[in-house]
């Protein structure tokens, strides 16, 4: 049960006018907004991730680009999306990367200057 204020606060979209207002509305109204929005939330906004050995190869790539310089942040976010058609925001893609345990490009730049002043 959502208490009085909720549902007192909550938004419906009008079917006639296509705008949201604010109404009082009844209990089942409420858990129908509520389940409309959460099966919209986590169902339709879930994502297929490729699996772990393709998201290694794409980070290890992407940080061997540029002439070893790496692509930044925002980049590796277009290319994921180009890809793989996997829109993701910035946290994730750390989550990603922490997951597959794909080096940084920092660390991939220190490896190749060491290599190289060898």
């Amino acid at each position: 049960m959502l208490p009085d204020r909720a549902k007192t606060c909550l938004r419906l979209r009008s079917p006639n006018e296509g705008t949201t207002k604010a109404t009082s509305v009844t209990n089942s109204e409420a858990t129908e907004a509520f389940t409309y929005f959460f099966v919209r939330l986590f169902v339709y906004n879930k994502k297929d991730y490729p699996s772990d050995e393709d998201l290694l190869a794409a980070f290890k790539q992407y940080a061997a680009e540029k002439n070893g310089a790496g692509l930044n942040t925002a980049e590796q976010l277009a290319r994921l999306e180009k890809d793989f058609g996997l829109p993701i925001g910035r946290s994730k893609l750390f989550e990603l990367r922490k997951r597959v345990g794909a080096p940084s490009v920092r660390k991939i730049q220190r490896r190749i200057k060491t290599v190289l002043k060898r």
